[in-house]
């Protein structure tokens, strides 16, 4: 278990960067990140533990709307839905990752971006339809901050150490 304001602190410090080569001086960087669900209870509930835990939320509706918003905007991470209308969460992932291996994700947007996925879908072998689309991690519903939270941090991290090697 861990507490919110640890998290909070273990991860804007994994944020921070040098300022003009003085290794004592930092700044931090805002996270920002993609909301994606259909459910107006799950977007509330989804917002409100990311913001608590200091971080940006966008919140949008489908699919098509957040591979919209990559083309376009600066993106940290999404958390995903997998069943939503106009465009599924499985096939917006795909369509995120085509447009990541081409260069085509808005300027300022985390690469390899991560994507989480967060359904209700927890029979065996959904997590490997999440992998196979190309999620980097699975929650399931009902969502809990500790779990979101979890998965958040873990990406986050996982990206900074791919970043620095």
């Amino acid at each position: 278990p861990f507490v919110a304001k640890d998290l909070i602190t273990t991860v804007a410090g994994l944020l921070h960067t040098k300022d003009d080569g003085d290794a004592a001086q930092t700044k931090a960087t805002t996270v920002r990140i993609l909301i994606v669900d259909d459910n107006s209870m799950n977007q509330r509930v989804a917002k409100a533990i990311v913001e608590k835990a200091g971080f940006e939320a966008v919140v949008l509706d489908n699919g098509q709307l957040a591979v919209d918003f990559v083309a376009n905007n600066h993106c940290d991470m999404i958390l995903m839905d997998c069943q939503m209308p106009v465009l599924d969460g499985f096939e917006a992932t795909r369509v995120i990752r085509e447009m990541q291996s081409l260069g085509r994700l808005g300027r300022g947007c985390r690469t390899p971006l991560p994507i989480v996925a967060v359904t209700a879908n927890a029979m065996e072998g959904d997590r490997e339809k999440c992998v196979a689309a190309g999620m980097d991690d699975y929650v399931t519903k009902p969502i809990k901050a500790k779990v979101v939270l979890e998965a958040i941090e873990a990406q986050l991290k996982k990206r900074h150490t791919k970043s620095r090697i």
